[in-house]
């Protein structure tokens, strides 16, 4: 009887503590359940760009350089900024067996005096007009959303039609999402409500420019004509 009396209480405490135990399993298997993952590339429906000159604008980093000599099949090192104007000469793009010609340019910085000096330049000027932001950035970061917002908007604004522009987010690889979410319609959340959200729904794609595969199929969509 001593002994069932002195072994009670080492029982009933292993047994609360295996009552308050469960809980910290469910919430750990449910948290667990959850993936975390890297975003993927996407795009939304597109007719394409018409024309042969282009200009390429964007945020300061967002992938310009690289996105101009990926189309000239040229080697881009890695973190290296345009600081100043440089230009380009004339180049043939291939897409599906066919070759497009691209008139000369300019690649120009990201920076606010490049807003000033090129943005209604090239929307006048030229054919097409490329727009490129950090896409990680965009997402997680408010005063890079609305400088780019700012931009987007002017884009909008002067646009000469659904032919003439091409949104891209890039650093798509950089960005986790949850599984079963979507970049392309987290994006467009963020941009919801703002006259220009019509920029994220046609013409719009989110990229990894690095991915060679990556930016084949999205030289396949913009220059689809």
């Amino acid at each position: 009887m001593l002994h069932f009396l002195h072994t009670l209480p080492v029982v009933s405490l292993q047994q609360h503590a295996f009552i308050w135990f469960i809980p910290i399993i469910i919430a750990a298997t449910a948290t667990a359940a959850v993936a975390i993952l890297i975003a993927n590339s996407e795009s939304t429906p597109s007719s394409g760009v018409e024309g042969e000159s282009i200009g390429v604008l964007g945020m300061p980093g967002a992938g310009k350089t690289q996105f101009l000599n990926n189309l000239r099949g040229k080697d881009y090192p890695e973190y290296t900024q345009t600081i100043n104007e440089t230009p380009y000469k004339s180049f043939k793009v291939k897409v599906n067996g066919r070759e497009k010609t691209i008139k000369e340019g300019e690649d120009i910085p990201g920076n606010e005096y490049a807003v000033r000096e090129y943005y209604e330049r090239f929307l006048k000027e030229k054919d097409i007009v490329i727009f490129l932001f950090d896409a990680k950035k965009y997402k997680e970061d408010n005063k890079y959303q609305d400088a780019s917002n700012a931009r987007l908007d002017f884009i909008n604004r002067h646009k000469k039609g659904d032919k003439s522009h091409f949104i891209i987010g890039t650093h798509v690889d950089q960005i986790k999402i949850r599984k079963g979410e979507s970049l392309l319609t987290i994006m467009q959340e963020l941009i919801k409500g703002k006259d220009y959200e019509g920029l994220f729904h046609h013409n719009f794609s989110v990229r990894n420019l690095t991915e060679s595969k990556d930016f084949e199929e999205l030289k396949e969509i913009i220059f689809q004509k």
